[in-house]
């Protein structure tokens, strides 16, 4: 039986199209390093392990962490906002998906990705669209 995560996903056109778009996006992860920052419950975590590479993911909520632990099993933190716990220029490759909604800062969250990016290093990073006509996503 699959994972509450992978059924969730199966009856979610918009999780299969952010998916299948951030995939398209990394290419050739092979033998590179990996941070998914604002790992939420593990869904997005899961495909981006499946796409090759070494993952770890990061979140600031404890039942984000405990959720996407005992879905992808290893590599998922718990991470105080706006502080990463890793060496400067550690990773080829971060996604962070809705996560800079979240946090107060920032410039702070962003700086400190790049801190931890390796030079020539690829950065992807996506925000809910908000707006007048958006309601209920302020």
């Amino acid at each position: 039986m699959d994972d509450w995560q992978l059924q969730l996903y199966k009856k979610s056109l918009k999780k299969k199209e952010k998916i299948d778009l951030l995939l398209k996006s990394l290419k050739n992860l092979q033998g590179k390093v990996c941070l998914e920052v604002g790992c939420a419950r593990g869904t997005v975590s899961h495909f981006l392990r499946n796409a090759g590479g070494t993952w770890f993911h990061a979140d600031t909520d404890k039942s984000n962490v405990a959720a996407a632990m005992s879905f992808v099993k290893e590599g998922v933190l718990q991470i105080p906002v706006n502080v990463l716990p890793f060496a400067d220029s550690t990773f080829d490759v971060i996604v962070s998906l809705d996560y800079l909604e979240h946090v107060h800062d920032d410039r702070a969250a962003m700086n400190e990705l790049f801190r931890v990016l390796k030079p020539g290093g690829q950065l992807l990073i996506s925000t809910p669209t908000t707006g007048p006509a958006f309601v209920l996503n302020k």
